[in-house]
């Protein structure tokens, strides 16, 4: 009987990234389908692979490097060994399917290969495409083009393709596709925290949050776009506080030294909160107005759906942000956020003297709109993964 998923790949175990957010989010959906699920990523360190499975959210999880015990170190992103031992230790006929997160493209051509020869049906999930970051040239070449890979001659070849927008879907016609932009399970302990008022000053004050990593040089999220327009729109500063979530101020200065002057103007209205636990940022976000972020309009950002917006609607959060990906098939501007054609200065700036012009009132009539519904909740997506796994088809 075919009832296990094993669901690998690089995301940062236990909640240490937003791409293991996905994936245990992803692991609840199938398990809601009628599957037993067993997940390898990476822990920040290698548990002894004695005390593995380590239990995350009721999963039986294993690092990817290094699974059970008598397995070497393995690099899983060149070689399928880890899960060649995992599949052998489930035993292969009752996988259902590998599903590959993101995998590095000599990784997933070796991973199909293990597919084929085990009658095993591979899942090709892809929900990035990387761009240019940073100064580190071989790096970046490298990863570029096996995410073009990936989301190209092996999305074909693995037969079976989860991603996260439309964009990427209409790609590949004819193969096996699931769009599933975010599952995640409201029933979860880090939603259940309460609020974190401690950095939003008096109540007239129209709260952001800004939570996550912007990427290197602040690439993927025009985060500097956003602090030059809140200075613009209000330099005193009073009418609004804008947290930082996931990056101290020295950080973000060291990426952008000019706004030095800026930042000491509006020590009161702009707070870099650091890195913290994802059950504390979830805290930070349900006390704000509005989660914020902005992103350029290219093929890396409508690959991708946005972690910061699901978990907003997890919390019932409006967000103020850019049409990018398929967010406009979920944010109704002026009903449950306010949503921006595009990333310019002036769109920003517009978005932001909007908010700043409503009342308390209105903020809290669409906060009670953001609530209503989470389309990211597990249970509305339960039908169409189990459509999905239905059509599985090994690789070719």
């Amino acid at each position: 009987m075919r009832d296990t998923v094993l669901y690998v790949g690089g995301f940062g175990l236990p909640d240490r990234t937003a791409s293991a957010l996905r994936a245990l989010g992803n692991a609840a959906l199938l398990q809601a389908a009628g599957y037993r699920v067993v997940v390898a990523g990476k822990f920040a360190r290698i548990p002894d692979p004695r005390q593995q499975p380590v239990q995350v959210h009721g999963f039986d999880c294993h690092d990817l490097r290094q699974p059970l015990p008598g397995t070497g170190e393995v690099d899983y992103t060149l070689f399928p060994t880890s899960v060649r031992a995992l599949a052998m230790h489930i035993g292969p006929a009752r996988i259902a399917a590998i599903m590959a997160y993101n995998y590095p493209g000599f990784g997933l051509h070796r991973l199909l290969g293990l597919g084929r020869e085990l009658g095993i049906p591979v899942i090709n999930e892809s929900t990035e495409w990387y761009g240019w970051e940073g100064v580190r040239p071989v790096t970046n070449v490298r990863r570029i083009l096996e995410s073009r890979w990936r989301n190209n001659s092996l999305a074909k070849r693995a037969g079976n393709f989860l991603c996260a927008t439309q964009w990427s879907s209409r790609r590949h016609p004819g193969v096996n596709a699931l769009v599933l932009p975010f599952a995640l399970d409201p029933a979860w302990d880090c939603w259940q925290g309460p609020a974190n008022n401690d950095w939003c000053g008096d109540g007239d004050s129209v709260r952001f949050v800004y939570s996550g990593s912007p990427g290197l040089g602040m690439h993927k999220d025009r985060l500097p776009l956003i602090v030059d327009a809140l200075d613009r729109v209000c330099p005193d500063g009073g009418r609004f506080r804008f947290a930082v979530v996931g990056m101290s101020a020295p950080d973000y200065l060291r990426s952008v030294p000019r706004h030095a002057s800026l930042l000491a103007r509006h020590a009161q209205s702009i707070r870099f909160l650091g890195r913290m636990p994802h059950r504390d940022a979830v805290g930070v976000l349900k006390a704000a107005d509005f989660s914020m972020f902005v992103r350029d309009r290219n093929r890396v950002s409508e690959v991708g759906f946005p972690t910061k917006y699901a978990e907003a609607a997890t919390c019932g959060i409006p967000v103020l942000t850019n049409r990018t990906s398929d967010i406009g098939d979920y944010l109704v501007d002026g009903e449950n956020g306010i949503l921006l054609p595009d990333c310019s200065p002036a769109s920003i700036e517009h978005g932001l003297a909007r908010a700043l012009g409503m009342s308390r009132e209105q903020l809290a009539r669409m906060r009670a709109r953001a609530s209503h519904g989470n389309p990211f909740a597990v249970a509305a997506w339960v039908p169409r993964m189990q459509a999905f796994m239905a059509g599985l088809r090994l690789p070719s």
